[in-house]
């Protein structure tokens, strides 16, 4: 998993923490989730990036205010002197400091293998306004966003639909009407932009996650010619740089072009698969019902694989938390008594996550709240923690009560 320090960007006076499989950012508003979540979500594209360069020579300041400051809305952080973020990932390690950029290739970059990387903004609402794909938008993550959910969407054509969670809704693209159509439980359908905000938000976040995590990985995607050119121009480059150790093997490679063209496709076609996903999801719970966000955590959990993916999540609500960790406390069941709790529940046990996999870190004031994660020593949120979140609404109820009777 990566490293990832940051200081003075944003409402981030200075966080150093090492990412796991699985992390979860809570806190209130302006505390910083975000600006964690989008320089994350840079880093891992900037692997990515890299790898198709097979270089990281490219990478220098203006490229890293172009693609993550400018790009996210966030380029007034740029702009102090002591902005600086630094991550180390299994490829590539990046420094920013003094407007200054550093990219090294770690050991791991020669064997790295390419991600599909998905970010899932809190803004996701905007595909439901009616228009919205003829509106001039700037170059930045939510134009992206839009333009990816047009390809996607197409992959969703089905006239019985794809369920969302256990509503009585479900999903399809009318491709006659170039439209994103609900359908009701009693067969009829309606635009998504006439149905509910809860609708609206849940629907492409489901509809995103089940494309990255389970789609992808049974099809093949659909690639345009530059991208293929790309592929095409990293495997060249890894090819050879594989062969430059034995000059003379690599001379025999290049007279027998039959041979040689063959093992440049097998590697092109190894390369240009997704080997796993990375998920950013910001504020699953907007718009959404205490039981439901309860539900769509569930439904993350058990769509991504664990022992392949990562997630990161950041969130206002203690319900996503309560659900994690009933999530967390399930995978402790052992023994006979799996198949007996897994009845008993309604939480899918695909959902069931190791705690050692979790990381649950609370944000406050543009710092970690004490340095760690909101986690007892079993990886178990901590009691105490639910307790404080409803300590105040409690004191006044009790207050309240009292002057009431």
């Amino acid at each position: 998993m990566a490293h990832l320090s940051i200081k003075n960007i944003g409402p981030i006076k200075e966080i150093d923490i090492e990412l796991n499989r699985i992390n979860i950012f809570i806190g209130p508003q302006s505390s910083g989730k975000s600006t964690v979540a989008k320089i994350v979500s840079f880093c891992q594209w900037l692997e990515k990036d890299c790898f198709l360069h097979q270089s990281v020579r490219h990478v220098d300041t203006a490229y890293v205010k172009r693609h993550l400051f400018n790009y996210f809305n966030m380029s007034s952080y740029a702009n102090r002197k002591d902005a600086m973020f630094h991550y180390l990932g299994d490829g590539i390690e990046i420094e920013y400091s003094n407007e200054n950029v550093i990219v090294k290739m770690k050991p791991g970059f020669k064997t790295m293998q390419i991600s599909k990387n998905l970010y899932l903004p809190s803004e996701r609402n905007v595909l439901a306004i009616p228009g919205i794909f003829t509106t001039k938008m700037p170059d930045n993550y939510l134009l992206d966003f839009i333009d990816d959910w047009q390809i996607i969407r197409t992959k969703y054509t089905s006239l019985s639909g794809h369920q969302i969670l256990d509503l009585k809704e479900s999903y399809f693209f009318d491709s006659h009407s170039n439209s994103d159509k609900l359908l009701l439980q009693d067969g009829d359908p309606i635009p998504l932009s006439e149905s509910s905000s809860g609708l609206q938000s849940v629907t492409p976040l489901c509809i995103l996650i089940d494309y990255t995590t389970d789609w992808i990985y049974s099809h093949e995607e659909d690639k345009s010619a530059y991208a293929r050119k790309r592929y095409r121009e990293a495997a060249i480059i890894r090819y050879l740089s594989n062969k430059m150790d034995n000059v003379e093997a690599l001379v025999d490679d290049i007279n027998r072009t039959e041979t040689t063209k063959l093992e440049l496709l097998e590697l092109e076609h190894n390369m240009s698969i997704p080997a796993f996903s990375n998920l950013i999801v910001e504020e699953p719970e907007q718009n959404l019902f205490p039981d439901t966000q309860v539900r769509l955590l569930y439904y993350i959990l058990s769509k991504i694989n664990h022992s392949r993916d990562s997630l990161i999540i950041t969130t206002h609500s203690p319900y996503i938390l309560y659900a994690l960790n009933n999530c967390m406390l399930a995978s402790k069941v052992s023994g006979e008594d799996v198949a007996e709790v897994a009845e008993s529940i309604d939480i899918p046990k695909a959902a069931w996550t190791d705690t050692a996999d979790v990381s649950v870190w609370e944000l406050d004031n543009g710092v970690i709240r004490g340095n760690a994660t909101i986690q007892d020593d079993k990886g178990l949120i901590r009691g105490n923690y639910f307790d404080r979140v409803m300590h105040n609404v409690m004191a006044d109820f009790h207050i309240l009560i009292d002057y009431s009777e």
